[in-house]
């Protein structure tokens, strides 16, 4: 709860830099994909997987990217196989990067920062549930390839280290360009 008071500070901050003209809008990117974790800390480890969907918004300051990213991931029956029962978590990132342009048409990208991560779980039939939150240190890779100016796809690979237990995400993403190049 206490990293949701730090969200007014991030938005006071793009808004000064953007009133500044030092920030500008780059791109959004809108995926789908998977995950995979492995739980611990609780009744049974065990690993689990499920779906995924990520919104990434990104900034540029002169070549620096500042981005702000949401991963949700989860479903029914995608965690603690062996006995029934399901995970879900969701996480909000600040992310600092670069971008690396290999060609015209493709480049990639590659951040780290510090957000929120949330997880929930719950086997079946027992009463057993938890739910979790802490503060997380991500890393992200994206390849993009750029089929025009406005328009790409990509995968962007998503790792997270908390002390709850790390997350891998891969997802595909659309990406539309706010920003011409």
């Amino acid at each position: 709860m206490r990293t949701f008071y730090l969200l007014p500070i991030f938005l006071i901050s793009f808004t000064t830099l953007k009133s500044q003209n030092h920030l500008q809008y780059k791109n959004i990117d809108v995926g789908f994909g998977g995950f995979s974790v492995m739980l611990k800390n609780h009744e049974i480890e065990n690993e689990s997987g499920g779906l995924t969907f990520n919104i990434n918004n990104e900034f540029v300051i002169n070549k620096n990217l500042i981005s702000l990213n949401f991963i949700s991931g989860g479903g029914a029956g995608s965690g603690y196989v062996s006995v029934g029962g399901d995970f879900s978590f969701y996480k909000v990132d600040a992310l600092y990067g670069r971008e690396f342009v290999a060609t015209k048409w493709l480049s990639f990208d590659a951040n780290a920062g510090i957000g929120y991560y949330h997880q929930k779980g719950k086997l079946y039939f027992t009463d057993y549930e938890f739910r979790e939150s802490t503060i997380n240190f991500p890393i992200k890779i994206s390849m993009i390839f750029l089929s025009n100016n406005r328009v790409g796809f990509g995968f962007n690979a998503n790792y997270d280290i908390n002390k709850l237990n790390n997350t891998f995400a891969g997802n595909l993403f659309l990406r539309i360009n706010i920003l011409k190049n």
